[in-house]
């Protein structure tokens, strides 16, 4: 067996629509056992555990391991139905099932049954711990247990007829406040306090001016100022104040059955219901359905049952048919967008440009011309007919949008209007290919063509030719830049050319025999950054940084250095000076002092989107666009910021002569688990071992 390390912050997760959000799931055929997930929790190694209907997982970030009950053994699980599981401040993990408390052993990996009625098997639905150590436990139909630190049971209280008794045994959840009183959500019998110094019950059910609805209360969590928050069964959730007696409900008429409660930030809530997965913020009092989309559910299942929060701040999600949904906050800050009129169908990005509004005109090659408006984050109709097809490239000049079509020329889109004009010239041929379209410091628009590079003299009404450019030798024209000398850069199939501001031009080809030479003649994209550096990707060749002191090219990423790929499509820079390069193996960030880079490769694994050249925008609000195959993604540079949690490493098995070896097994070395192994020590026949 391998080391595994056991982080959670794991990368692989499904994206779909414009504000979608975006899980991973884990399901029977990864290795979970039960698709219904009632408990989830993380302990204090990292371990992820879940409880299903059918047995108990540990997860290690990549196996499974499945515990159940197993016949004529007393150290295995009582009941594979797990109701609940926690992590007390000793460290000693509680199972909770639908037949019996039970207690997980490290060492050996197996289990003691806590006794806690020698009558009857209780079923546990809910455990928590107070600041004592004391432990309480919730049943269904046998009202609830206080245990010692030892595990003993100190009290069990059950329902009676007094004034300040227990009116309900059927209890489903269980928390404390932060002045020590319990919580008690009852199925039937609404919410319950419970003051265990005085030994006094206060039942919310008889108390008119409460007025909590709901008589089956799922879950309870109690916020840092002291707000006792409650999801009901039909009334949606509940906010009560315990020292004002105030109660505000929300979401009352439209979501049901909010089984889970818990903390997402510092102002915000997370929970778990029959809609999916809500996030409230707990200041404006504003929801967001976080698998709210359109076309289709990207969460296995809506029905959730537990949420839990990972010391990274990620979360884990129990459902009740879709095993166990992950989601990250940190990875959700890269937004997916796509749209399509056509069934199934995907948007395959081909360029963008930024309106005066901020509005973002996107090109496709397959649903022609859209219109983004980042501020409500959704596609909007434009004010034409949508004739367009296979756009190859845009340019937004005043109320101008250049579109450069396949064979079929250049159109000017008057955006204030509508009004649609083609280009003048040979621009306005139907058999004209233009894939670049740039506008230089004197107001000319420049078109790349397949024999050269034009420019429309807006003031002459007229198209000029680079003539230097237009001639059989240099082929295919990539990509256009101006930088801040006013010098023209061309990348093309055939080198790196530029024409000095003085009108003098100069090539740059790769030299085998000059290691400072450009890496590959191929160069898809070329781009100046803040700091005047100019950057150069190929197409094979990975990403240079061009030296304009030495007219030599200085750096090069490519694989050898550890860049995901040497196919570069996009290049461009955020306003701390970072480089983001869209390449064939994914997202790159290079950081401004050019000391180390880092890969988002999981972005085309999770979109889908694998980037087209020099299909990049850096909008005037700072939020960057890649796109590609499959849609495109938008990001805020500032918010994108790295893990900083180291992940512990565990060693989770352990072969001798190529076989598994417990603790259990014959003649083994192991005393203990391997995870809770310092030493081992091997026969002579046991030399061939492996982690």
């Amino acid at each position: 067996m391998k080391s595994i390390l056991v982080s959670v912050l794991f990368l692989f997760f499904l994206f779909f629509n414009v504000n979608a959000s975006y899980f991973r799931s884990y399901q029977v055929e990864d290795g979970l056992a039960h698709n219904s997930v009632w408990a989830v929790m993380q302990d204090s190694r990292g371990f992820m555990w879940f409880g299903t209907n059918d047995g108990l997982n540990r997860f290690d970030g990549v196996n499974f391991k499945t515990y159940r009950k197993q016949q004529n053994d007393p150290y295995s699980l009582g009941n594979n139905f797990i109701h609940c599981l926690i992590e007390d401040s000793y460290g000693r993990f509680l199972i909770g099932t639908k037949s019996g408390l039970y207690l997980y052993n490290r060492d050996l990996e197996n289990f003691s049954h806590i006794i806690i009625d020698k009558k009857k098997e209780i079923s546990v639905n809910s455990i928590i711990e107070d600041p004592d150590g004391k432990i309480w436990v919730a049943t269904n139909g046998q009202g609830f247990y206080e245990l010692d630190s030892d595990l003993s049971v100190k009290a069990h209280y059950l329902s009676n007829n007094s004034k300040n008794g227990l009116k309900n045994n059927f209890i489903w959840s269980i928390a404390k406040d932060n002045t020590g009183t319990i919580w008690l959500g009852t199925v039937g019998g609404g919410l319950v306090s419970f003051n265990s110094k005085r030994n006094l019950f206060i039942n919310y059910k008889d108390i008119p001016q409460i007025d909590i609805k709901d008589t089956k209360i799922f879950s309870i969590y109690c916020d840092i100022d002291n707000n006792i928050w409650i999801g009901t069964s039909t009334s949606g959730l509940c906010r009560y104040n315990p020292q004002t007696g105030k109660i505000v409900y929300y979401l009352q008429d439209n979501v049901l059955n909010i089984r889970s409660i818990t903390e997402y930030s510092s102002d915000e809530l997370i929970m778990g219901s029959e809609r999916g997965l809500i996030k409230f913020n707990r200041i404006n009092e504003s929801f967001e359905f976080l698998n709210n989309t359109s076309s289709f559910d990207n969460l296995t299942d809506n029905s959730i049952f537990a949420v839990a929060r990972d010391r990274e701040g990620s979360f884990w999600i129990g459902t009740y048919f879709g095993g166990v949904n992950y989601y990250s906050p940190e990875i959700n800050k890269f937004h997916y967008h796509y749209y399509s009129t056509k069934q199934q169908s995907r948007n395959i990005i081909s360029g963008f440009a930024e309106d005066n509004e901020g509005k973002i005109w996107i090109g496709t090659f397959n649903d022609g011309l859209l219109l983004f408006n980042p501020k409500k984050d959704k596609f909007e109709p434009t004010k034409f007919e949508n004739k367009y097809s296979n756009i190859q490239s845009l340019l937004f000049e005043k109320d101008k949008l250049y579109i450069g079509q396949y064979s079929k020329g250049v159109n000017i889109l008057n955006t204030r209007t509508g009004q649609i004009s083609p280009m003048v010239g040979n621009l306005a041929e139907s058999n004209s290919f233009v894939n670049v379209i740039r506008k230089n410091s004197k107001g000319d628009i420049l078109f790349n063509s397949e024999v050269g590079v034009n420019y429309y003299d807006q003031a002459k009404n007229k198209i000029e030719t680079f003539p230097t450019l237009n001639r059989k030798e240099v082929k295919d024209i990539k990509d256009i830049k101006e930088d801040y000398n006013g010098t023209l850069w061309f990348g093309t199939h055939d080198g790196l050319y530029r024409l000095l501001s003085n009108g003098k031009w100069e090539g740059f080809t790769n030299n085998p025999n000059n290691p400072k030479s450009l890496v590959n003649d191929n160069v898809n994209c070329v781009y100046q950054d803040t700091k005047f550096r100019i950057w150069v990707g190929t197409e094979g060749g990975g990403l240079t940084l061009f030296n304009s002191r030495t007219n030599s090219f200085e750096r090069v990423y490519d694989t050898e250095s550890g860049f995901p790929s040497n196919m570069i499509y996009s290049i461009l820079d955020d306003a701390d000076g970072n480089i983001w390069v869209g390449t064939g193996g994914g997202l790159v960030r290079i950081k401004s002092d050019l000391s180390s880079f880092k890969t988002y490769g999981y972005i085309q694994d999770l979109f889908k989107i694998r980037f087209n050249l020099n299909c990049a925008l850096r909008a005037s609000n700072q939020v960057l666009y890649f796109g590609g195959t499959n849609g495109f993604i938008s990001f805020n540079p500032k918010q994108i910021t790295d893990n900083q949690k180291k992940p512990l490493i565990e060693i989770t098995g352990f072969k001798v002569n190529n076989k598994e070896v417990t603790p259990e097994t014959k003649s083994s070395p192991l005393k203990f688990s391997i995870s809770n192994t310092k030493e081992i020590t091997l026969k002579h026949n046991q030399s061939s071992f492996s982690f």
